[in-house]
């Protein structure tokens, strides 16, 4: 258990709700290349192998797109990951 395992997990946790429960999605990039059946904790295992500012930009873009999903915003547009509260 690590803050970098925690942080990709909760990115983990945002995309899985927003993109496949809400929207039906399959996963997007990097979990649609994650074999979760041989690996179910590849986000906390593989977070120490991340720069710590890809870990967070994986966190915010995550973040990004659930609200706008939320809003009922496509998060495909450019203009909907933007925020004013950073």
């Amino acid at each position: 258990l690590s803050i970098a395992g925690l942080i990709k997990h909760m990115a983990f946790v945002e995309e899985r709700y927003s993109r496949i429960h809400l929207q039906g999605l399959a996963p997007g990039p990097p979990w649609d290349a994650v074999d979760w059946s041989v690996d179910r904790e590849w986000d906390w295992r593989s977070a120490v192998d991340d720069e710590p500012d890809e870990r967070l930009a994986l966190w915010y873009d995550a973040v990004a797109r659930a609200k706008a999903v939320r809003a009922g915003v496509d998060p495909a547009a450019p203009a909907a990951l933007t925020t004013d509260d950073g």
